[in-house]
């Protein structure tokens, strides 16, 4: 009801010649003010050579943190850590996960 009546006073705007309502992504964000907060720590990252020293397998990370598979996803998603894939295990790199780890 809220979305019919915000269509009706004009606060928002439907596509046309559809059967459902559909709206902009860009007129819900006016809506509510809405910016994208996203922290990175990552700025112009080049990814270390590839050993056991420089990268964490994810279940490394996850026993050492003490954090469980989801917090870590979002972590990963959050601050955009880079996932290598190798075989059947993804390696995030050390230096990065230790930064997100010491600032929280």
């Amino acid at each position: 009801m809220t979305i019919h009546r915000m269509i009706r006073d004009g606060r928002l705007t439907k596509l046309e010649g559809l059967k459902a309502v559909r709206l902009r992504r860009s007129d819900i964000d006016k809506l509510f003010n809405f910016k994208s907060k996203k922290t990175e720590v990552i700025e112009e990252y080049k990814l270390p050579h590839f050993s056991n020293e420089n990268y964490y397998s994810i279940n490394e990370v996850l026993e050492k943190f003490g954090v469980s598979s989801g917090t870590f996803y979002n972590l990963c998603k959050k601050n955009n850590i880079p996932k290598i894939p190798k075989g059947k295990f993804v390696y995030v790199p050390r230096d990065l996960v230790n930064k997100i780890f010491n600032n929280e």
